[in-house]
């Protein structure tokens, strides 16, 4: 609960029983000083029970003062339970003001008791918190107590200004200029808590009030302060979408209408347009085993323009899925949440998308495409349509077409599925090989992959247009005979909104960005990173494998070689993070809310 916003845990404390509050005070500063604010002060006065008592106890000694005792009830259609607590109660008698005095109970209004000290010497009034131990002394009231002959008094607090106010009338004894004959002339004053006097009202009159010396009062004025459950829920969705991923994650916890609120269509949309710009990335991480399936593990980053830091968690751990169990697992795209993981051991050729944080996965159907022993190399493609909000999962594969003998020829396809609608579709054959097992870069509704075969070719990328389900070449840098380098070693990735490209050799690698979207002539060189860029003290990593992640507004990139590494421009320096050791693949993530669910004619898990 450390973790949590300070209104969040103010509403949790504020449900819980007034005895366990007063407990939860001792715990730590923080909780004590949250208790005591006025915010929640007024919504645990909302949200107490209206059916307990306070009873002044008082011994047959006129001088006693007494106990002020608290009685808790539980209060059911069918029943009701009387509980006395002494650590809620307050023995007047330990105070020294009240000792060898007489003192009544004269009202009680939330949580506070409003007590007489009256005698021959004194009449006092007090306002007293018996569960905060605080006593407020009253100044004197204006009237004359030798002229008094009945005083009753009124303890309440104002709906409309939340003034807290004790009243109280009483007959003045006025003699009259024929002999020893007087009159009675009511009267009443009253005193606002907070100014320090009483002030005086005139009466017209004063109905006769028969004191037998017993007086009844009611022990609390339930009155509801505006709290978050009175809020529109468009007001309700509208607050709870600004808060931080885990936060909200808590918020869910909190009550039914919270949970239902986070699942509703209009909170998820709000939310994934409001964390458009969030940074984040999600790590598989594998161990030694090939047919290890490893486990996902969440890096929420704070992106300053000044600095950075990471927060990372495992969230799921896939070795526990039943359908992952024993087999190799891979990473082939995320967006808006979603994760597209590829099962591709011997006999699986699975695709899944999962959301970590709704604890969800997908199952896809078979594509029609499956050859175990046939189909050689994969690359993947998962995107959704700003046009149609349609999310959809393309994959090019080449396979081997036998021929007359020992001959064969390769043929590259592809197929496409859109989430929702149960079944794959055949695209057809893809004029150009795309790297194997590698990650389509989505932006602009287009996936973008690294030719394979690209000596013939006017360029270098080939991109899938989402809306259109067509394949085309795609402008990329002007690689010149000095960089020309073996194919394997580029990679995309979109960082900061732009169409990004790594090449590499065994001696440095170059970072190329495209700066308006489509333009050939936009690419810019942006950074060349060598092997003296690089902690001695760290190792350095392999030079033919190193993907682009994410850029961050303090200048910082991300680099994936099977380890994270952090470059900083302004320093011209790389460092491993440590959130990642062994086999791992990194892909940028933005957390959301998105159920699987939704899509209608799926299957879909709880994990």
């Amino acid at each position: 609960m450390e973790n949590l916003l300070a209104e969040l845990t103010i509403d949790i404390l504020s449900r819980l029983p007034v005895k366990t509050i007063f407990h939860c005070k001792r715990v730590c500063k923080k909780w004590r000083n949250l208790v005591l604010g006025s915010f929640f002060v007024n919504l645990g006065l909302s949200r107490s029970p209206t059916t307990s008592l306070i009873v002044h106890q008082v011994n047959q000694n006129l001088m006693d003062p007494g106990t002020l005792k608290w009685v808790e009830i539980e209060d059911k259609v069918d029943h009701h339970h009387l509980h006395y607590d002494s650590l809620m109660s307050l023995n007047l008698n330990r105070v020294p003001i009240f000792q060898i005095s007489r003192i009544s109970l004269k009202g009680s209004v939330n949580g506070l008791t409003c007590l007489r000290h009256y005698s021959t010497e004194h009449d006092d009034t007090y306002i007293c918190n018996p569960v905060t131990r605080e006593i407020l002394i009253l100044p004197p009231p204006q009237c004359n107590k030798h002229c008094i002959t009945i005083i009753v008094y009124g303890f309440g607090v104002s709906s409309l200004t939340r003034e807290y106010k004790a009243v109280r009338t009483l007959n003045r004894k006025i003699p009259l200029l024929n002999g020893d004959k007087s009159k009675y002339q009511p009267e009443a004053e009253v005193y606002t808590l907070g100014t320090g006097q009483w002030r005086s009202l005139a009466l017209p009159t004063l109905t006769t009030v028969n004191v037998d010396g017993r007086e009844c009062y009611t022990i609390r004025t339930l009155i509801n302060p505006p709290s978050m459950e009175d809020l529109p829920v468009e007001l309700m969705i509208d607050i709870l979408s600004r808060l931080p991923v885990r936060t909200i994650i808590h918020c869910k916890l909190v009550c039914k209408k919270w949970r239902n609120l986070v699942s509703d269509s209009s909170f998820v949309n709000l939310h994934l347009f409001r964390s458009s710009h969030a940074t984040g990335l999600i790590i598989h991480q594998n161990v030694i085993y090939l047919r290890d399936s490893g486990f996902l593990k969440w890096v929420e980053i704070e992106d300053k323009a000044d600095h950075h830091h990471l927060h990372h968690e495992k969230i799921i751990d896939l070795n526990t899925i039943p359908v992952f169990q024993n087999s190799h697992i891979s990473q082939m795209g995320s967006v808006n949440g979603l994760i597209c993981l590829w099962q591709s051991s011997p006999g699986h050729d699975n695709t899944y998308i999962c959301n970590p944080i709704t604890r969800e996965i997908l199952i896809l159907p078979t594509p029609p495409q499956y050859h175990d022993h046939c189909s050689i190399e994969f690359a993947y493609g998962f995107g959704v349509s700003s046009l149609t909000g349609v999310y959809k999962v393309v994959r090019t594969l080449n396979r081997k077409i036998p021929l007359n003998g020992n001959k064969f020829k390769m043929v590259s396809e592809a197929e496409v599925y859109t989430l929702g609608t149960g079944q794959w579709r055949t695209l057809g054959g893809v004029p150009r090989w795309l790297y194997e097992s590698d990650v389509g870069a989505v932006l602009n509704d287009r996936c973008h992959w690294i030719l394979y075969d690209y000596e013939d070719a006017t360029e270098r990328i080939c991109t899938f247009d989402l809306n259109t389900e067509t394949f085309q070449l795609f402008p990329s840098p002007p690689f010149d005979a000095t960089e020309e380098v073996v194919d394997h070693v580029q990679s995309l990735a979109v960082l900061k909104g732009c169409l990004c490209i790594s090449n590499g050799n065994h001696a440095q690698f170059t970072i190329w960005v495209m700066k308006e979207y489509g333009i050939k002539k936009s690419w810019h060189k942006e950074t060349v990173v060598t092997k003296e860029a690089f902690n001695p003290s760290r190792q350095q990593p392999y030079w033919y494998t190193i993907y682009l992640v994410e850029g961050l507004k303090d200048g910082t990139i991300f680099l994936m070689t099977g380890e994270l590494w952090a470059f900083y421009p302004t320093s011209d320096t790389i460092e491993e993070i440590d959130t990642c050791y062994g086999l791992a693949s990194v892909l940028a993530y933005r957390p959301s809310f998105l159920k699987l669910q939704n899509f209608e004619s799926e299957r879909v898990h709880m994990l």
